[in-house]
């Protein structure tokens, strides 16, 4: 159906699909760095149970956020909270989530009703809320899976790259673009100042393959 779908599940090197620190070098960080953001992730293990239903699919969430979870910073997201209060449209909360993502989210999934009624800065708040994150990260994951027949019979690796990319993009109805972005460097560390050099869903198999 998709000729480049075929291609996909084929683009990341073997240099990637292992688990230690010359990955972490290579991307500019440290290993303190990185078992930070895990046991940042798994602070809401809980959550995450209630919210997904079998070990895959929690093990496939938390590969999508990953990448998000490695670049949040605590003063970056305090200034941008404040920004989006006032009407922009800045990614936020421990998996950076933008408030016109979390609104079509709930939009796409039948439950506007989750903003209709908050006040922008009450909306603003809540989106800093972690279990909220992990709920619109279900929700999301769910429209990918209604939406994207071809995620139906792959393995969790080839999952990821799709539903990694797309919750990159803010994007679940073009497979085309998402896949044209899969193998595409936009993941920015922004500790020590590496721009654009891996792509998005590349970091999410890597957490995969070594947590």
């Amino acid at each position: 159906m998709y000729k480049k779908l075929l291609v996909l599940f084929f683009i990341i090197p073997q240099s990637l699909v292992f688990s230690d620190t010359s990955f972490i070098n290579e991307i500019g960080l440290t290993e303190r760095i990185v078992n930070e953001a895990v046991l940042n992730i798994d602070k809401y293990n809980s959550d995450f149970d209630k919210n997904f239903k079998n070990e895959s699919r929690i093990k496939i969430a938390k590969s999508i956020i990953f990448p998000e979870v490695l670049r949040f910073r605590s003063i970056g997201n305090i200034c941008e909270t404040y920004l989006n209060i006032i009407n922009f449209d800045f990614s936020i909360g421990l998996f950076q989530m933008k408030p016109s993502f979390v609104k079509m989210v709930l939009n796409e999934s039948g439950l506007s009703g989750v903003y209709n009624d908050l006040t922008n800065k009450e909306f603003i708040e809540k989106m800093n809320n972690e279990y909220f994150q992990i709920e619109i990260l279900k929700y999301f994951i769910n429209l990918c899976y209604d939406n994207i027949e071809e995620l139906s019979d792959k393995n969790d690796e080839d999952t990821i790259i799709i539903l990694s990319t797309a919750y990159n993009l803010g994007e679940y109805k073009d497979l085309n673009l998402i896949i044209d972005m899969t193998d595409v460097p936009v993941w920015r560390n922004t500790y020590f100042n590496v721009y654009e050099k891996y792509p998005y869903s590349y970091i999410s198999v890597y957490y995969y393959n070594k947590f």
